[in-house]
């Protein structure tokens, strides 16, 4: 039987070892790879017990809110969006001071038009103004729920959020783990978490458990605890499945009903030959610690902007409709996110089109993840990083290709190096299909490139201890 999660063993230091150690069902790797709580707003019971109140409250308006009619989705985004913008101009004094410069008056937000104009906010402004000037005044930043970027840039930022807000991103997340596994979850159903920390709550007052643990543990470890705990939701690193694939198969059968990708860029054939593998659908989140959960996947393979959380464009665009997203977190009121370009490259035409899964918030055409992993080209500029991911997975992901793992760098213009790990026994990887890739990528670039491989025992680690792909190092 499904056990819960006690309120007595929530931030109770000898209580909740107990608790732990009573949930790991003494394997030892689990206890020493748990996540306990060290979030500077303490969970506590009142907390949990207002989170629930919340979710019974509005669970039906959330999925509700996913129909609307695209007419009234736009209508409530322009109020929230006016309403926002009003707030930081009077009490943020980055935001006083940035629109200030344009001519910005209380009020002038009346079309999209006026809110498209706009100055975009970036990483560098947000880090500077930190936290004098971009903290609403009189809030302490180390007593409110808050995160630091991965770094994966090489320039960390710390983030805060309201109560309120730390709440709804629970609520949505929920809401996307209802969706994904395409039924309501009980509330005695666990939630499984591999991720470098805890989610800001455990459980909502014991239901919905979560159980988090880090992604170094040992992947037979987690498969010997899944089928002992039978969490109904799986949340994980895309390149966690892979060494999960090694020890485990069909997770249905221990209760999984959807597993949850997050974090890491991974293609759709990627995430599709998972979910034949663990025998449940394997969908990806879009999130950053900035601006929350931007999109989520469907079970029709459209990533869904959340369009009640926030608003999202594209600027800079290309001839290929590719461009730099700029998002507004419509929730956090302590450090607003308003018009800001956290360096994701994008497509979106921002259309209105009726999705299958019946959810009607709009869709990201074409994903490519940070800048950063766009490869460029002396002759057509952008490589798109999506069409590079498709060449490795009809490459170097097949298993006559004797790769377990791999990494794609362009180290200047015209040169590009990829990293090699083999399968264990293995001394080479298919010549072929090596060939194949230098010369498919050679077509993408459209020039002359120089492709070089080297064979590593392991990929190096990274700032932001995630998996990337494909790196780009040319300025």
């Amino acid at each position: 039987m499904t056990q819960h999660l006690t309120l007595d063993a929530v931030h109770s230091d000898e209580v909740g070892l107990r608790e732990v150690e009573r949930q790991s069902f003494g394997i030892p790797e689990i206890e020493q790879h748990v996540h306990r709580q060290n979030k500077p707003v303490v969970e506590t019971p009142a907390r949990q017990r207002r989170l629930w109140r919340r979710w019974q409250a509005h669970r039906d308006a959330l999925h509700r809110r996913t129909t609307w009619p695209p007419e009234l989705i736009s209508e409530w985004q322009l109020e929230r969006l006016a309403a926002l913008v009003d707030y930081a101009y009077n009490t943020i004094p980055f935001y006083r001071q940035l629109y200030d410069r344009c001519g910005y008056r209380t009020g002038d937000i009346v079309t999209w038009a006026d809110f498209d104009v706009l100055p975009v906010v970036r990483k560098a402004d947000m880090i500077a103004a930190f936290p004098a000037l971009n903290v609403l005044p009189g809030v302490d930043p180390g007593s409110c729920y808050g995160a630091r970027t991965s770094g994966s840039t090489g320039v960390p930022m710390t983030l805060i959020q309201d109560d309120l807000s730390a709440e709804r991103w629970m609520l949505n997340r929920m809401r996307q783990f209802e969706m994904m596994a395409g039924e309501r979850l009980d509330p005695s159903d666990w939630i499984y978490n591999v991720y470098l920390s805890t989610w800001s709550f455990t459980s909502f007052a014991g239901a919905y458990p979560t159980f988090s643990v880090s992604e170094a543990c040992p992947p037979a470890a987690i498969f010997a605890h899944i089928q002992k705990l039978r969490p109904k939701v799986l949340s994980v690193f895309p390149s966690f499945l892979g060494r999960l694939a090694a020890c485990a198969g069909d997770l249905s059968e221990y209760g999984v009903r959807c597993i949850c990708t997050n974090s890491e860029s991974s293609s759709r054939d990627e995430r599709d030959a998972y979910a034949e593998h663990f025998g449940a659908p394997v969908l990806d989140e879009y999130a950053s610690e900035e601006l929350s959960i931007i999109a989520t996947e469907c079970r029709r393979g459209h990533y869904h902007v959340v369009e009640d959380r926030i608003h999202v464009s594209v600027v800079n665009a290309g001839p290929d409709g590719i461009g730099d997203i700029v998002a507004t977190d419509l929730s956090n009121i302590y450090m607003p996110m308003i018009r800001y370009a956290q360096g994701d490259l994008i497509g979106w035409t921002g259309e209105y089109r009726v999705c299958d899964c019946g959810n009607n918030f709009r869709f990201i055409d074409r994903f490519l993840g940070r800048s950063d992993q766009a490869l460029k080209s002396a002759t057509i500029g952008r490589v798109p990083s999506d069409l590079v991911m498709n060449l490795c997975d009809r490459t170097f992901v097949s298993y006559e290709s004797r790769i377990a793992e791999f990494r794609v760098i362009q180290r200047a213009i015209d040169a590009v190096e990829v990293l090699l790990v083999l399968r264990e026994g293995e001394s080479s990887a298919s010549s072929s299909i090596v060939e194949r890739f230098r010369d498919e990528l050679t077509n993408l670039f459209q020039h002359p490139i120089q492709v070089s491989f080297s064979y590593v025992s392991q990929l190096p680690h990274l700032a932001s201890h995630k998996r990337r792909m494909i790196l780009c190092e040319v300025d």
